[in-house]
């Protein structure tokens, strides 16, 4: 990963056999394709603007194999946040 790419893409929300966590995300950095890779990047933290508001997280593990990350936010972020980049901090 390189210094000009700090911005990650929401995929989905984390999800259990029949909860769903409003407060977790699953992210797809580009460039971090994986586990090893993507390790480094916990504790970082994440911030997603809307309209108006800002939206912290943090960096808290990796998910699978290929290099995604989970982060966690401090208020769930609205559905429409899926597909759209948000920003890592250093």
């Amino acid at each position: 990963m390189s210094k000009k790419e700090t911005y990650a893409i929401v995929t989905n929300y984390r999800t259990g056999p029949r909860t769903q966590q409003n407060k977790e995300l699953i992210l797809l950095i580009p460039g971090v394709a994986s586990r090893k890779d993507a390790s480094k990047l916990i504790g970082k933290k994440v911030e997603c603007r809307l309209s108006k508001k800002v939206l912290s997280g943090k960096i808290i593990r990796t998910h699978g194999k290929t290099g995604k990350v989970l982060a966690r936010f401090d208020a769930g972020p609205p559905a429409q946040i899926l597909g759209s980049k948000i920003d890592i901090l250093e």
